[in-house]
């Protein structure tokens, strides 16, 4: 209703300064973030591993297709 006018909220809410309301609301802003991301991240993670495309083994196998001289000295791509 008030945004961020932390004394009108507390003007609403008698049992609490509005430094009491700033500090509630910025740990529930914190909360809020940092689930958005945490979700965020796990939808990242779903995404990449139904792809085929982005496996470690179809990339394994495309790289030895384009490479075979890797797989047989044994030495990874990121060495």
């Amino acid at each position: 209703i008030y945004g961020r006018e932390w004394k009108k909220v507390a003007n609403c809410i008698p049992t609490r300064t509005s430094a009491q309301i700033r500090s509630h609301a910025q740990k529930y802003f914190a909360k809020l973030s940092k689930e958005n991301l945490r979700q965020k991240m796990l939808v990242g993670e779903d995404r990449c591993s139904s792809c085929p495309s982005t496996s470690a083994a179809t990339y394994a196998a495309a790289s030895s297709d384009t490479n075979p001289s890797l797989l047989k000295s044994g030495r990874s791509m990121s060495s």
